[in-house]
């Protein structure tokens, strides 16, 4: 997605798309300067087309900085070339083809421990090409917060607000964000921590239907 603020500057980043038509994201991403999002603009790739391709202009719902997390809501639909148009049958497939359910129980394969990290990354031809990382899902599973990146990894990465990471079987198991408290660190959001700040926005009526 591209984040643009009122000073003109933007940003980029990766965001998870949900079901109802929502987004978990990066707070980093939706944050500069003290500013808020003026237009945010979601980009996929859809199995029918290598290239990403313009999908929605979506609305900033919530956020939480010092838990690295935002949420996001599809506000209009666009063509290929962004401009604003009516929800296609094209949209509405994508949707309920590539949305994550986020479950109560958040680790749903039993042998997904064994399983390394994978993620997308941006490619020249601006296609996602899928990535492996030397982390386990298990060394994830076994951080009580937060699993810490080295910085070297930030610092080579354009794109990385936001970034999923998967398991071997395409389980989502966490986001890579940064924190209030810890704001040059990276680190990977586990799912578990997700689904809590889900389940508060639940609580307060904001995101409905967390099985």
């Amino acid at each position: 997605m591209k984040v643009y603020f009122s000073d003109g500057t933007y940003k980029e980043g990766y965001a998870t798309l949900l079901k109802n038509g929502r987004y978990i994201a990066s707070s980093e991403t939706l944050y500069s300067n003290g500013l808020y999002p003026k237009m945010i603009l979601a980009k996929m790739q859809d199995s029918s087309a290598k290239e990403l391709i313009c999908i929605a202009s979506l609305r900033l719902e919530a956020m939480d900085r010092d838990q690295g997390l935002s949420l996001l809501k599809t506000a209009d639909f666009r063509d290929d070339y962004c401009h604003k148009r009516e929800e296609s049958y094209y949209h509405a497939r994508i949707y309920a083809k590539y949305a994550q359910t986020f479950h109560s129980n958040p680790y749903t394969n039993q042998k997904t421990p064994n399983s390394d990290l994978y993620y997308p990354a941006l490619n020249e031809g601006n296609s996602f090409s899928i990535q492996i990382t030397d982390i386990s899902v298990a060394e994830l599973l076994k951080s009580k917060k937060f699993l810490s990146l080295d910085s070297s990894f930030k610092k080579g990465s354009v794109l990385w607000g936001g970034r999923p990471y998967f398991s071997e079987v395409g389980e989502f198991m966490g986001m890579a964000s940064s924190t209030l408290e810890n704001h040059e660190s990276l680190v990977i959001i586990p799912k578990e921590k997700i689904v809590q700040f889900l389940s508060a926005l639940k609580n307060q009526n904001i995101f409905p239907n967390i099985p």
